[in-house]
């Protein structure tokens, strides 16, 4: 897991060729400007999603992840809580997607599984990027944010 300003998004374009693309695209481009949807940036390997979910309590999200998709997570306006724990801490709870390449992974709240559980609160210019080790709980709404947070999602085949 990686959390950071956008501002030091060149610092990671030499992990892979993919991500190279990735962070160039979002360099080079005003998301703010983007309506929500899907945009292909290198066909399937690399791609982005404009994003407008409506935020919920920590309690009405769930953890997810991704097997060969690493996401990069950045918020455009608004703030969001984003929740991360290591995957393998986690149990599954439902069978992994090879098409969505998805899968939700069970709230769990014994000790031992919440001191490996990080929560995080991104505002615009900030982003995370979560590879598939790595469980993420998206869409929550920190204390007296607004009710909805418009992101950017660049899923890079790993």
């Amino acid at each position: 897991m990686i959390l950071d300003s956008v501002k030091h998004l060149n610092r990671y374009a030499g992990l892979s060729a993919a991500f190279g693309l990735a962070i160039e695209y979002l360099s080079r481009n005003d998301l703010t400007k983007l309506e929500p949807g899907r945009y292909p940036i290198a066909g399937d390997e690399v791609y982005l999603m404009i994003q407008q979910p409506e935020l919920k309590k920590w309690e009405e999200g769930h953890w997810e992840g991704h097997r060969r998709y690493a996401d990069i997570q950045v918020v455009l306006s608004g703030e969001e809580r984003i929740g991360y724990a290591p995957a393998e801490t986690l149990e599954p709870e439902t069978e992994y997607s090879e098409e969505k390449d998805f899968l939700f992974f069970k709230d769990t709240e014994t000790k031992e599984k919440k001191s490996e559980e990080l929560r995080m609160l991104l505002h615009p210019g900030e982003f995370a990027v979560f590879f598939p080790q790595d469980a993420h709980r998206p869409c929550i709404k920190s204390e007296g944010s607004d009710e909805t947070v418009r992101k950017a999602v660049v899923k890079v085949r790993l």
